[in-house]
């Protein structure tokens, strides 16, 4: 997970302004991210879920459309390192608490994303959302 969000964090507002070819581009230029077109959707193939409760392998399908903002969450987070770094254990807490895993997710993104909009924060709620990536990075 930390890998996908660095990279998202490091695309250059020019190229996400310059459209989704030149975002895909990008990423197999300058990330170890392999991607796939597939319609609207890039698919970014296996990648290390590296956190603490350990490696998931998870495959991630995000609109290019939505990368601006995860970008934008992330940087209001203090960066991708300190996002994860809060995430997982607000993840845990939420669910030692009783909470399903989405809502787990969903208290976890609000923490770690707390000075984050709230167009940004439903950005990354929707990262994390899709197919088994919350299952596969936070259990």
């Amino acid at each position: 997970m930390l890998e996908v969000l660095l990279a998202i964090e490091a695309l250059p507002d020019s190229v996400i302004a310059k459209g989704d070819e030149a975002v895909v581009k990008w990423l197999e230029e300058n990330s170890n991210i392999p991607l796939q077109r597939q319609g609207e959707v890039v698919t970014m193939g296996v990648v290390g879920c590296i956190s603490a409760v350990g490696t998931a392998i998870i495959t991630n399908v995000i609109p290019i459309a939505k990368i601006a903002k995860v970008k934008s969450a992330l940087k209001a987070a203090g960066g991708a390192t300190k996002f994860v770094k809060t995430l997982i254990p607000a993840y845990k807490a939420a669910r030692e608490a009783g909470k399903s895993k989405a809502n787990a997710v969903k208290t976890a993104v609000n923490k770690a994303a707390k000075n984050a909009s709230p167009e940004a924060k439903r950005a990354l709620l929707e990262f994390f959302n899709i197919g088994n990536v919350y299952s596969a990075c936070f259990e």
